[in-house]
């Protein structure tokens, strides 16, 4: 077993780079950290449109039924966008590993596609 250096991260000849191994653990970070914010904005939405109330608060305004299937469609816009993006990011995460010889590529998914 090779010790590591300050340079590298792991054991048996399959090291990373800590350059890439931050790389990634801080992009990880970022998806998450967007989807968490597009979350709440989808779940604000729906509950908007189901309370029927600007900002779901009862002393709020009453909205109109218009609004009520705007802000349903937009959480519904905004859950479709994540779900792509985030499919996307996967994909590139599978692809990016997939060079190194490691392969997390489900392949429940891979039969799906088809």
């Amino acid at each position: 077993m090779r010790k590591n250096t300050d340079s590298n991260i792991g054991h048996n000849g399959n090291e990373v780079s800590k350059e890439s191994y931050e790389k990634l653990a801080k992009n990880f970070k970022e998806i998450l950290k967007y989807a968490d914010d597009v979350l709440w904005d989808i779940r604000h939405s729906f509950d908007e449109a189901f309370t029927k109330q600007e900002h779901s608060n009862p002393r709020s305004r009453k909205l109109k039924d218009f609004e009520v299937h705007e802000r349903r469609a937009d959480a519904n816009k905004k859950t479709y966008k994540l779900k792509k993006e985030i499919k996307q990011e996967i994909d590139r995460l599978e692809q990016g590993v997939l060079q190194y010889g490691v392969d997390i590529r489900d392949k429940n998914d891979e039969a799906d596609d088809e």
